[in-house]
């Protein structure tokens, strides 16, 4: 949702990696920033 909501407001992928949060209902889990980044490219790609 974060990703698609940056790309509709033409934010670059770095943008949208830098604010990225981990929702506080998966507070406990990790998002290393590779793997967010990784990511977030895979859904700008459109894949």
């Amino acid at each position: 949702m974060q990703t698609q909501q940056g790309k509709a407001a033409g934010r670059s992928v770095d943008d949208v990696v830098s604010s990225y949060r981990v929702p506080s209902q998966y507070s406990g889990n990790a998002a290393p920033p590779d793997r967010v980044r990784a990511t977030v490219q895979y859904l700008f790609d459109g894949q």
